[in-house]
């Protein structure tokens, strides 16, 4: 159990990182010096996803790579949520029941971890994807990011 909630958390992490990188201050993004996003000559852009990518020294190939990867993560969260809300309207439909039927959770849990598993594969696809663009400097860099990591990581040692 420690396991799994250990791998979504770090799923969720990725998607987080993802998300914030990509248009989420405002209008829409251009291809700038170092890649997609608003201002990197200004501290407008700033994304936990563009430090750490500056940190790794990444070229802009190897951006491209890891946030067509991040992108392709993001849109499977997106349809896990979707699924996982659409669970609870489920729920609620057994619950009106005047008598449970037979299986009904049965069948609602197997959505659910049918949904987890294709969440856990666009995952492990994202990772290692990942993995492949960057070279071995470039993932000590970021393995000793990611021992690092701690409430405040991104904003404390930005230096923006």
């Amino acid at each position: 159990m420690f396991g799994f909630l250990f791998g979504a958390a770090c799923l969720a992490g990725l998607f987080a990182v993802g998300r914030r990188g990509h248009g989420h201050f405002g209008g829409h993004g251009h291809w700038g010096r170092r890649g997609w996003g608003r201002g990197f000559g200004h501290h407008h852009g700033f994304s936990p996803l563009r430090s750490v990518l500056d940190r790794l020294d990444t070229t802009p190939g190897q951006e491209k790579e890891i946030r067509a990867a991040i992108d392709e993560l993001t849109e499977e969260a997106r349809a896990a949520r979707r699924d996982f809300r659409g669970a609870r309207e489920d729920v609620a439909r057994v619950i009106r029941e005047p008598e449970i039927p037979e299986g009904a959770f049965e069948s609602l849990i197997q959505r659910q971890d049918e949904t987890l598993s294709r969440l856990r594969q666009a995952g492990q696809r994202a990772f290692r994807r990942i993995h492949e663009t960057l070279d071995a400097r470039q993932r000590d860099l970021l393995a000793n990011l990611v021992e690092s990591w701690g409430p405040g990581f991104f904003w404390s040692r930005t230096g923006c």
